[in-house]
């Protein structure tokens, strides 16, 4: 049996590890930028010393390319991978689940519904969609944890105004804002916690496709059972009714080969639907593979499906650990946690750091100091003195907090009830497995070989082998149908829980 593991993310908690990794571009000019900006920068300081005049003149040539330059710094392509924590990167995940270059499994008459599980993991748009989802919550984590762009400024002076040193000619200068202490630490933890959402949404979406899967599977198993049986059983039925009528020639009853042809009709329409509907459910299985919808879905002869070996009271714990959506719920109430402290520190005003430099000509009447530029270091905050908005965002993040909290209880109890349920449905599906298959498929078996010998012998009526007949085929099909009754439910406890759970599934 082929494993499906290779085609399946298993679960992964980010680290908040507050450091990133950096993904140099071969071609970008970012990574001349160490060994560039002290050259210039002493290039720079030497020509003023020098008080070059050539020098000044360049500046707004400088400050026009400056724009272009940092433009053609940016990514090499849309698809360049960003910087994400080292132990989950988008490179990873796609490689580990998604990779466009994994061969797809081969679906024939060996093919088991582990290959049918990894063909729709590397196939569905749906989950494909969940996963692009996924990828989406962990590009905005380096986003979140990064500072605001520093800002460069420039200005030239129209009208020179003559100072002690000089006329003062252009005005350079670079700010940087600093979002008050633990807020970019708060805004990661927000976007990480996000992405663990998403991750949780991706593994509900894989648990339901799964779920899919095995439902439309063990349904066609069913069908094609049911097919095999009602035609193994309309042969002995049409020999029957041949005995009866020959049986009516020589003096018999008719009643008896009226009472078989009815059956026999009977049974061409049982067959008849199970027949129309293997069509729609095999275009139902195709569609949720994303394949051709008319192709071919072989299906087993025999499945085996033994009793669970586990207490509902494990199924309980399990369920509680695992569910991907209440743990979907539980990163977004920790992430509206985190929303409530960012929210507290917007009372906080945030800083911001910059320095310009002024460049000056010679003074007319020279001066000691005459033509020296001066710098001037700048600091500035915003004043956060609408206290009502800022309460009010407060207030706003303790309700969707509280009401996440509230939505993660009633998601609770309804997991439970229908876990219940469906505990229920497979208990007595597994209950329903055993009698038919170890007692009365047997009785009905030894039963109608009975009344054929009596019949044979004269003793028994043509009625009671009908019945007899019949009843085998009863105990035969629902014995079928409990068996993909159980796997079915099987099924649906491993969609609730989040991961494979069940035997023999």
């Amino acid at each position: 049996m082929k494993s499906t593991n290779r085609y399946i993310l298993t679960p992964v908690r980010f680290s908040r590890a507050r450091h990133c990794r950096t993904r140099p571009t071969s071609t970008s000019f970012l990574k001349f930028l160490p060994t560039v900006i002290p050259r210039l920068r002493d290039r720079v300081f030497a020509c003023l010393q020098s008080n070059n005049r050539q020098f000044i003149l360049v500046w707004p040539v400088a400050v026009f390319a400056l724009p272009f330059i940092l433009a053609a710094t940016g990514p090499e392509s849309a698809g360049e991978e960003p910087s994400v924590p080292p132990s989950v990167t988008i490179k990873s995940i796609e490689a580990t689940a998604l990779a466009d270059d994994t061969p797809l499994p081969d679906l024939d008459e060996s093919s088991t519904i582990d290959d049918y599980l990894a063909y729709a993991a590397l196939r569905n748009p749906q989950l494909h969609a969940a996963f692009e989802e996924w990828k989406t919550a962990l590009y905005r984590i380096p986003q979140a944890r990064s500072l605001p762009d520093p800002r460069f400024n420039y200005g030239y002076v129209i009208r020179e105004v003559e100072t002690r040193v000089g006329p003062q000619e252009h005005r350079v200068g670079f700010s940087q804002v600093f979002p008050w202490f633990g807020k970019l630490g708060l805004k990661e933890d927000i976007a990480f916690e996000e992405a663990n959402a998403a991750k949780q949404k991706y593994d509900a979406a894989r648990a339901r496709l799964f779920y899919r899967v095995k439902d439309v599977y063990y349904e066609l198993y069913y069908l094609h059972r049911a097919i095999e049986i009602t035609g193994k059983n309309m042969k002995l039925l049409s020999i029957l009714e041949s005995v009866a009528r020959t049986k009516y020639q020589t003096g018999g009853a008719l009643a008896d080969t009226i009472k078989a042809q009815v059956e026999l009709g009977k049974l061409e329409d049982r067959l008849g639907t199970h027949e129309d509907l293997v069509g729609p459910l095999s275009v139902k299985f195709n569609s949720v593979l994303n394949r051709e919808l008319d192709a071919k879905v072989p299906v087993p002869n025999t499945i085996v499906a033994d009793s669970a070996g586990f207490s509902d009271g494990e199924l309980f714990e399990s369920l509680i650990a695992h569910s991907p959506e209440l743990k979907y719920l539980d990163y977004r109430a920790s992430k509206e946690s985190y929303s409530v402290e960012l929210a507290a520190k917007d009372f906080f005003p945030d800083f911001g750091f910059g320095i310009d430099y002024i460049v000056t000509d010679d003074a007319r009447n020279p001066t000691p100091d005459s033509g020296k530029d001066p710098i001037i270091g700048m600091l500035s905050i915003n004043l956060p003195i609408w206290r009502d908005k800022y309460r009010a965002a407060l207030g706003e993040a303790k309700s969707r907090y509280r009401a996440v909290q509230a939505e993660r209880r009633d998601k609770e109890n309804q997991l439970l009830a229908e876990f219940k349920m469906v505990s229920y449905q497979l208990r007595d599906a597994e209950r329903k497995m055993k009698l038919f298959r170890d007692t009365l498929i047997p009785k009905a078996q030894q039963s109608l070989n009975v009344v054929q010998k009596s019949y044979e012998s004269g003793k028994s009526e043509f009625l009671n082998l009908i019945d007899g007949q019949r009843l085998l085929l009863e105990f035969e099909l629902s014995y079928h149908r409990a068996v993909a009754n159980r796997m079915q439910r099987a099924a649906e406890v491993d969609m609730l829980i989040g991961k494979p759970f069940s035997t023999s599934n």
